[in-house]
């Protein structure tokens, strides 16, 4: 025949999975306030910024920006940003101490 299981090692098996579920969600939380406290304070990665700036050039646009930072409170946040198009003309298009989203 088969083992059926007791009804506290039921309660047994439930109750460590929502103390596991809950441990992933808290440092979940906890790495996602990380992150965006980092993203927030020091601006986003070096990588990402080049990412970012290279995609702008497929589109044949030159985009410069001393910090970009990112975050759940501020939004997007581009400070000191230079728009160019050589296409159209050799001076920037767009010159701003600083541009909120």
């Amino acid at each position: 025949m088969t083992d059926t299981p007791t009804k506290p090692e039921i309660k047994k098996r439930s109750f460590w999975r929502k103390r596991r579920f809950l441990y992933c969600l808290k440092i979940t939380v906890i790495v996602v306030c990380i992150a965006d406290w980092y993203c927030e304070a020091h601006g986003l990665p070096a990588k990402l910024h080049h990412y970012i700036e290279t995609l702008l050039k497929r589109k044949t646009l030159t985009f410069k920006a001393d910090k970009i930072q990112l975050g759940i409170f501020n939004g997007i946040v581009f400070t000191n940003p230079q728009l160019e198009d050589p296409e159209l003309a050799p001076e920037p298009i767009l010159i701003a101490s600083q541009i909120r989203f």
